[in-house]
């Protein structure tokens, strides 16, 4: 009975973000002939959409042998990109992106040649210009895939790492025993956002394990993955952090202060085949979590600082650059009850601030579960996780389970 009521919770929470989240693409392209009536298509891959115009097929073969000017909404960014035809051949095709300044005119034998040489471009990152594209966007729209937003590669892998060090300790700050010097754990998550864009859909598994050297050291490393999905747009993100959680003062089991400290690594990676966007980033960060045991409560007040940067990627004659520099700022605290050896409740509310340029520059992150212990240093929770920023929010929920021996 009580299992069914916890998994009532997540899935209510879950739900109540489900209807603004459908039915609206990232991609609307509206593409207007010199002199004619504007033929506008939404879509969810932005390289489809460009080789459909480019191509002047399908939605937009009444373009065939004219001369137009196509504008790309991207996430919200009206003309983020603007395809330019300068001819009814086809021959020569002008890409604008506003948003840096860049423009460059392509001249091909054909149209499908034509199609080609931008579509390369774009795949190839043309010179890191496109990648510094993609940055800008990160600013402009809630639904970028870098950085910007609390689904984005930097917000999400520092979320992780708060959330492992900071409100729910990885390890008990109690002295090492035979029953807490390894743990294995999983946490899953999932939920919809809905933002001024539009809405999507996420999907996170969180695989962590660590081991304690002394009561006051111990190395925990993780594996979180997430994928994304707005209305057939998906995203993969994939990344790998270590920490090392270090006991200040530690938790002698009576009412009193416990605290830890958590340097940590992290490098991770998401790309879109849809969106053409993506990146490989490293950094790191140091986490605090101070508490306070009195009685059944014990409060946690969590603060964490990370820095995120980009790495470059090579592959044959690809080389792209990930335009990302990000820091961000959480502090948060949490109160927990134990009505027994076995049972509890908890809730807390975090602050995350995003130092560098942002469309979500910051929002507040809201969680509350329950949970069973099934051994000394082993248990399961459920609970509501939800962020709110401007014109973001995401409401959704989270199975954690443990096991320490």
């Amino acid at each position: 009975m009580l299992r069914k009521q916890l998994w009532l919770v997540v899935v209510v929470g879950v739900l109540c973000g489900l209807p603004a989240a459908m039915g609206q693409a990232v991609f609307s392209l509206s593409a207007t002939p010199t002199g004619g009536t504007p033929i506008v298509v939404n879509g969810n891959s932005l390289l489809d959409l460009a080789k459909n115009v480019i191509d002047a097929k399908n939605q937009f073969a009444s373009l065939s042998g004219q001369a137009f000017t196509a504008g790309l909404t991207w996430g919200g960014v009206k003309n983020a990109m603007v395809f330019t035809a300068n001819n009814g051949a086809g021959t020569s095709f002008t890409l604008s992106l506003p948003q840096t300044g860049f423009t460059k005119t392509f001249t091909d034998d054909n149209r499908s040649d034509v199609e080609t040489d931008i579509k390369t471009f774009i795949e190839k990152g043309g010179p890191n210009v496109f990648a510094q594209f993609l940055h800008k966007l990160d600013e402009s729209t809630p639904l970028a895939v870098v950085s910007g937003n609390p689904q984005a590669i930097t917000e999400i892998y520092s979320m992780a790492a708060f959330d492992r060090y900071g409100l729910q300790s990885t390890f008990a700050a109690e002295p090492k025993s035979g029953s807490n010097s390894f743990q294995i754990g999983v946490d899953l998550d999932g939920g919809h956002a809905s933002t001024s864009a539009g809405g999507e859909s996420y999907y996170m598994a969180d695989i962590y394990s660590g081991y304690r050297f002394t009561s006051n050291i111990a190395l925990a490393l993780a594996l979180p993955v997430e994928y994304r999905d707005n209305n057939g747009s998906a995203t993969y993100m994939l990344g790998l952090q270590a920490g090392l959680p270090i006991t200040i003062l530690p938790d002698g089991g009576s009412d009193g202060f416990f605290w830890q400290v958590t340097p940590w690594g992290t490098v991770e990676g998401g790309f879109s085949p849809d969106l053409a966007a993506g990146g490989l980033l490293e950094g790191g960060g140091v986490t605090s979590s101070a508490n306070y045991r009195l009685g059944s409560l014990v409060f946690t007040l969590a603060d964490q600082f990370s820095r995120q940067t980009g790495l470059p990627i090579t592959y044959q004659d690809y080389h792209y650059d990930t335009s990302a520099n990000q820091g961000l700022v959480t502090n948060g605290a949490k109160a927990t009850y134990n009505f027994s050896s076995t049972f509890f409740v908890d809730a807390g509310a975090a602050y995350t601030n995003v130092l560098e340029r942002a469309k979500v520059e910051n929002y507040i992150t809201a969680t509350a579960g329950v949970g069973a212990h099934f051994g000394p240093h082993s248990g399961i929770s459920l609970n509501y996780v939800g962020d709110y920023g401007h014109s973001y929010r995401d409401n959704g929920g989270s199975l954690d389970l443990w096991f320490s021996f």
